[in-house]
């Protein structure tokens, strides 16, 4: 309810939660009934369509839901029925760096991958930071029908299938502090014909997870603050 900082565990209004999750600058949580609740910062919607900059109490989402996973400026969920969304920040372009296909939405880029150029209609599209940014005010659902098992919402997003136990990742990175190896793609990819239990991507686009073996494998960049010297 309020913006102080606290060194001490402070309570969120309401009970009976069940699980939560901390993004960049919001979190979101699901409560025993499968509400959804998010708060925290609102500048892309990635906690609720208002148009407050700033959500400071939990808000209610529409729908039950399984799993939220906070990200860096966006929110992933998986629904009742194992259906996966995103909504909040899809994509983000400024003279340094990009990034994109956070939702896995499969709409078109408005960066061209080959050539680095800018290719969409700018008209109407918001300018945050001396760039072009693109969001969704509302769950919009994650191509390809797949039913979700898990979802992380990492810089470079990536998720789990329900019954075949794929693992899957989506977006792109490219310029200034950013991973090589992201997925390039606006839907989701399949990593390797492994079976996986649990996927946690971070901001900065490294990504672990676990094999049905128990196995743990991490990938993608794999330092911090190198700037022009990026191994």
């Amino acid at each position: 309810g309020n913006t102080r900082s606290s060194s001490t565990p402070v309570k969120v209004s309401g009970s009976s939660w069940e699980s939560v999750s901390a993004g960049g600058e919001h979190t979101c949580a699901v409560k025993s009934d499968g509400s959804g609740w998010c708060w925290g910062k609102n500048d892309f919607h990635q906690v609720s369509p208002s148009k407050n900059y700033q959500e400071n109490s939990p808000v209610k989402l529409n729908g039950k839901w399984r799993q939220l996973s906070a990200g860096p400026s966006f929110t992933l969920g998986i629904d009742s029925s194992g259906k996966g969304y995103g909504w909040g920040l899809s994509e983000s372009i400024t003279s340094e760096s990009a990034i994109g296909g956070l939702l896995g939405d499969g709409k078109d880029f408005c960066l061209d991958l080959e050539t680095s150029n800018v290719i969409c209609d700018q008209e109407g599209d918001d300018y945050v930071f001396s760039g072009l940014a693109s969001y969704e005010q509302n769950p919009v659902p994650i191509v390809g029908g797949k039913k979700w098992s898990t979802l992380s919402a990492g810089l470079v997003p990536c998720g789990v299938e329900s019954g075949s136990s794929k693992l899957y990742c989506w977006g792109y990175t490219e310029g200034e502090s950013l991973t090589d190896g992201s997925p390039n793609s606006n839907a989701p990819k399949l990593v390797n014909q492994n079976r996986w239990l649990y996927v946690s991507g971070g901001k900065t686009g490294a990504r672990c997870a676990i094999q049905s073996s128990g196995e743990a494998s991490c990938w993608g960049r794999n330092v911090y603050e190198c700037f022009d010297n990026c191994p």
